[in-house]
């Protein structure tokens, strides 16, 4: 893959990701993170609005911290409020669509999606928390205690 290549698939997977006036696509969302060394602990802050403790999902696995979320909100679902058949709710979609259009389009709804980040080699995994409030997740990684040189004797032989 040549460098232009490159540049436009990053650009086609942020940019390309807005899908609005009804077109019907996933969207990829990439939720803005914060990561800060604070005292013992990185902390990690990651923007999540409308997204709830239930939608969330963090691992860790050989130092690899992964936040991801498969479960859309309302807003690219794909639902449609119509309880008539498929040919009904089909007709219904294109009339809306074809009675609305978005002029501007900047609010991507926080959908699907999934952040990995390798811990550094002072990260104690086990005791990784984390707390969503006001749709900010933050992530505590404590760093392992340091370890102290041991002294060792030598004896005389």
């Amino acid at each position: 893959m040549n460098g232009l290549s490159l540049i436009d698939s990053i650009l086609d997977g942020v940019y390309g990701a807005a899908n609005c006036g009804g077109r019907k696509g996933d969207y990829n969302f990439v939720p803005a993170v914060d990561i800060e060394k604070n005292g013992n602990a990185y902390v990690l802050y990651m923007d999540l609005p409308g997204k709830t403790e239930a939608d969330i999902e963090l691992s860790v696995k050989e130092n690899i911290l992964t936040i991801a979320s498969a479960k859309a909100d309302g807003a690219n679902s794909g639902a449609n409020d119509s309880t008539n058949n498929a040919d009904n709710a089909t007709n219904d979609s294109a009339k809306k669509e074809e009675e609305s259009r978005y002029l501007i389009c900047e609010r991507i709804p926080a959908g699907n999606f999934k952040r990995t980040f390798t811990l550094a080699n002072d990260c104690d995994a086990a005791k990784i928390s984390a707390q969503l409030k006001n749709g900010v997740l933050t992530v505590t990684i404590p760093v392992k205690a340091e370890a102290e040189a041991q002294k060792i004797r030598i004896q005389a032989a």
